[in-house]
């Protein structure tokens, strides 16, 4: 049977849908952001999605895009905002030390030879976590 706005019961039954829908991503979005690696996806997801930088292209297509993902980026934010700003604050908290982390081993070891960083740590031999930077991505080349 097809939606009627004219008809009170499809109004009611409409609204009360969207209410489920709301409550319901209001719990994934808590879900996600309860735990440390839920917190880290999200962190890097807003990241792909521009929320912390300027989408800003001399490319109007490639702006075009940047500000699509803009625009789901700025979603999340706000179903975050809405439902755990408290999270919020605990994933930015985690991100800065985890960026200061990197700056630390970076300022420590210095730039190599051809004047760029390592991601590798010589003590371990292990990869560090800064392996990429998620501001770039999709063919669009990491500035050194």
């Amino acid at each position: 049977m097809a939606y009627d706005a004219g008809n009170r019961r499809d109004v009611k039954t409409a609204e009360k849908a969207a209410k489920v829908a709301d409550q319901q991503r209001k719990e994934i979005v808590n879900g996600i952001m309860s735990v440390e690696p839920g917190r880290r996806w999200m962190c890097e997801l807003l990241e792909i999605c521009h929320i912390f930088a300027t989408s800003f292209s001399d490319v109007d297509l490639r702006m075009a895009f940047m500000e699509g993902q803009r625009e789901i980026g700025l979603r999340l934010l706000m179903d975050i905002m809405a439902s755990c700003p408290d999270e919020y604050v605990q994933m930015m908290r985690e991100r800065n030390e985890r960026q200061s982390a990197i700056d630390a081993r970076h300022s420590r070891r210095g730039p190599d030879a051809d004047g760029r960083y390592s991601d590798a740590d010589p003590d371990d031999g292990s990869e560090s976590d800064d392996s990429t930077d998620l501001n770039y991505g999709y063919g669009e080349a990491k500035p050194s």
